[in-house]
């Protein structure tokens, strides 16, 4: 049996990240059969490290939307599962692979995409990008401590940022350079990690009153302090303090503020 395979790689074990890309590989695994004769289409989805249950969840999507295309999963530990003629000798138990203690430490999982990780992806990104597009050091990075120096970070930040593009297979080093491989994956990740919903915490004055009145006072209260105690940017340029906040009511249906860094003298009323 003859397979169009496209493998697809998940940086995470969840299914929002696992369905999602098993999804895609099944529609590009179809349409290279179709060019084909006599091969069938085989999605393959990688990740660092698979559990169980959420191999069990894409296989329930599979076997509900494309039950005619082989499938597999791997991860780092050699955990394998595969469905489809003739694949179904490539699987390993997984109770065994994930209760074995890895002889070699793991590195702690690093977030490509916080905002210190994301100004550091762009100081890699940036000699390839135009400078009106993209305001960042435009240097060869050759090892981690020139990426510290030239993102003005600590060293400790980068050292992690170059391990975690390492083991997801996003950095590769030419002539002893630093270099981005798979940039159109890397930034469909990224894409999807800040479209990911984060945790909100609500809060409330602890003092009730009028929230929009309370809220517009307490920046009035925040500019009055930094203009007595200004920074050495706002004495060099004149300009008011800068401030970014934005405020929400749980009740009353009352309008959402949000400026992104703008002065809060260019506000709108909270009203």
């Amino acid at each position: 049996m003859e397979y169009a395979a496209e493998l697809k790689r998940a940086p995470e074990s969840r299914r929002d990240r696992v369905v999602p890309s098993l999804a895609e590989a099944i529609l590009q695994a179809q349409a290279y059969a179709r060019d084909i004769p006599a091969v069938r289409p085989l999605a393959i989805i990688a990740s660092p490290l698979l559990s169980p249950a959420i191999v069990a969840q894409a296989l329930e999507f599979q076997q509900a939307y494309a039950s005619d295309v082989a499938v597999g999963f791997f991860d780092d530990r050699g955990f394998r599962v595969f469905r489809g003629p003739g694949l179904e000798s490539l699987s390993s138990s997984p109770p065994e692979i994930h209760q074995r203690q890895s002889p070699i430490p793991e590195l702690h999982s690093y977030s490509l995409f916080s905002d210190l990780g994301q100004w550091m992806l762009k100081v890699l990104l940036a000699q390839h990008i135009e400078a009106r597009f993209l305001r960042a050091p435009r240097l060869k990075i050759h090892t981690a401590s020139e990426l510290a120096l030239a993102a003005g970070v600590s060293q400790v930040s980068a050292s992690r940022l170059v391990r975690q593009l390492e083991a997801e297979g996003f950095l590769g080093r030419y002539r002893d350079q630093l270099e981005l491989v798979r940039v159109p994956d890397l930034l469909e990740e990224w894409r999807a990690a800040i479209r990911r919903a984060f945790k909100e915490i609500p809060c409330h004055w602890v003092i009730r009153g009028h929230g929009p009145k309370q809220f517009e006072s307490a920046l009035r209260d925040y500019q009055a302090r930094q203009l007595r105690q200004p920074s050495p940017e706002i004495s060099s340029s004149g300009n008011s303090p800068r401030v970014c906040l934005g405020s929400t009511s749980c009740t009353g249906g009352e309008t959402t503020l949000w400026s992104p860094c703008a002065k809060y003298s260019e506000w709108p009323s909270a009203r």
